[in-house]
């Protein structure tokens, strides 16, 4: 059967869409990587500093500032505060590994 022009604009409308989430996911993962360069590098400040690597307060604080852009932006902030967790949980994985290694 063939396709209507309806279904082929369609298509090529949902196959660029497509195109573009890809490279909004391939720039969260660029993000991410980076914030864990910089987590690394906090690390090696902290130690240097005698600073733990957990600070509640501040990550309860960035969690916030998180949600209040979440608001901002039109986006669940039971959603961001989500990925906010994950984030900072990651980052501090990755300070605590960094300090474990005497890096």
């Amino acid at each position: 059967m063939k396709k209507s022009k309806h279904d082929e604009r369609a298509e090529g409308q949902l196959l660029l869409l497509s195109g573009i989430i890809a490279k909004i996911d391939a720039e969260l993962v660029s993000l991410l990587a980076r914030r864990m360069e910089i987590a690394e590098d906090v690390a090696q400040f902290k130690m240097k500093c005698g600073s733990p690597i957990l600070r509640e307060k501040v990550e309860r604080q960035r969690t916030k500032k998180m949600v209040e852009l979440a608001r901002e932006a039109g986006l669940d902030p039971e959603f961001v505060r989500a990925v906010a967790y994950l984030v900072i949980a990651e980052s501090c994985r990755v300070q605590l590994r960094t300090k474990e290694s005497g890096e």
